[in-house]
């Protein structure tokens, strides 16, 4: 269990996808949340607006995060790679998700992103 909770971005891809993807990106907010992290999950977006208005959302989600944990797919998407640009070249470290991690995995992905973030400041 983290000490203190981090703010972790998930990402990944929607547009055109069943459902948006929203599963696997709620399956990632429960694994988050079973870590003791902070989810900041882009399907809990409200329904209706415009894909320029989801994206400027991201961003200050994405600017809020420790970390950026991307889902499967998230090469392939437009916003998922400017949320990775964007997390990058403001020094938020991004991992990308292997399902066979597990919990214990994933905190330890997380913890180790986070940790080189620190010793390169």
């Amino acid at each position: 269990m983290m000490r203190k909770p981090l703010n972790v971005y998930i990402s990944g891809p929607m547009s055109g996808l069943p459902l948006d993807n929203f599963p696997a990106f709620n399956r990632m907010e429960g694994l988050l949340d079973a870590i003791g992290a902070n989810p900041l999950n882009p399907a809990k977006m409200p329904k209706g607006l415009s894909y320029r208005v989801y994206m400027q959302l991201d961003l200050v989600l994405v600017a809020a995060s420790d970390v950026i944990i991307s889902l499967p797919g998230h090469e392939n998407s437009k916003g998922g790679r400017a949320e990775k640009y964007y997390g990058e070249s403001i020094q938020i470290p991004s991992i990308e998700w292997h399902p066979d991690w597990g919990i214990d995995g994933l905190e330890q992905a997380i913890l180790k992103a986070v940790e080189r973030k620190d010793l390169a400041a």
